[in-house]
């Protein structure tokens, strides 16, 4: 996964996290007016799709650690949490468009006019009412009987006017018609799926945000090796380990030990005289005596001297220096 395409890929996740888990809490929540049921609603939806968002994942890496009961039992769960945040998310997305729809066909101007013929008409029936009760009161009841029948009439226009309006609320507005009501057909013509526009919305919203997370989980650190592997290379790491150890013994051993005084020869005992009586100060110098050539042989014969002289407490290493003890 190249670098433009991760950064990508992660933006969409985000985004689609948002809306995933924001859709279906939101209609969960006005599923009811109580507020407490509101928000217990809304919550519950919440929980369910970070559930659908990251089981998913966790199913795949239990598949891959070969276990394959605790991945089945995460997967189930992720789908009926999917299932219930795309239901959730298709029905808000269809109320909104009919909804919308709805307010087109309120404002549209055909509606407008069949709902002022049922006002026009109630008003006229009020009066006629109104008149009716006056003739009564009057005495008039031959006038009153006439009234009634011009009150039957408006009553059975009303009626007519009423279905008109109620036709007209049903109607669809002139103009295309909203994506997210109409029909999909998946398939080929004889075996097709009709899918609305709602449903194959909110699916492709939360699949999208599934497949993008699942994207984004395989771009992580490496796995770790297998318990064997691990176990090999720790023996391996102690193999080398007590190896070193080993030969830093043998190299111990083969170093030459410091000679004993009656090892030295007779030049060599005559320089460890020559040191201890001061006669090369009271700080001698190891590369001096060398390049004096005192004795012969260089530092292989100079330095056991030196050597031996230490042991003998008769000089102190400091550093790479030596110097004369205070009681000689």
């Amino acid at each position: 996964m190249t670098n433009t395409i991760y950064k990508s890929t992660w933006l969409a996740a985000a985004l689609l996290t948002v809306l995933c888990l924001a859709l279906p809490s939101y209609q969960w929540a006005t599923l009811s007016a109580v507020p407490l049921v509101q928000l217990l609603a809304g919550a519950s939806a919440l929980a369910l799709s970070i559930c659908k968002i990251t089981f998913y994942p966790i199913a795949v890496d239990n598949w891959r650690s070969q276990r394959p009961v605790l991945a089945i039992v995460f997967f189930a769960t992720a789908s009926i949490a999917l299932f219930f945040s795309v239901s959730a998310t298709k029905n808000l997305i269809q109320d909104s468009a009919i909804t919308k729809q709805h307010g087109q066909t309120v404002n549209s101007y055909a509606h407008q006019q069949a709902v002022n013929t049922v006002n026009n008409i109630n008003n006229a029936i009020g009066l006629l009412n109104d008149a009716m009760r006056r003739d009564i009161e009057a005495g008039y009841r031959a006038r009153a009987i006439e009234q009634q029948e011009k009150l039957a009439g408006l009553m059975a226009q009303r009626s007519v006017a009423i279905a008109e309006v109620k036709n007209l609320s049903q109607a669809r507005p002139s103009g295309t018609q909203s994506t997210f009501l109409q029909n999909l057909s998946l398939g080929t013509t004889k075996n097709s799926i009709q899918l609305s526009g709602a449903t194959g919305a909110a699916i492709a919203l939360h699949l999208g945000c599934v497949l993008s997370i699942l994207a984004l989980s395989q771009r992580r650190a490496p796995q770790p090796p297998p318990q064997s592997e691990i176990n090999t290379t720790q023996r391996s790491r102690a193999d080398k380990k007590r190896r070193k150890k080993e030969e830093q013994i043998e190299m111990w051993a083969a170093a030459p030990k410091t000679p004993t005084l009656a090892e030295l020869t007779i030049d060599q005992r005559h320089l460890y005289q020559a040191i201890k009586n001061g006669d090369h100060g009271a700080t001698p110098v190891l590369r001096n005596i060398i390049n004096d050539r005192v004795i012969k042989g260089g530092h292989k014969r100079v330095s056991p001297v030196f050597e031996r002289l230490v042991q003998d407490g008769i000089l102190e290493r400091k550093g790479r220096a030596y110097i004369l003890t205070e009681g000689q």
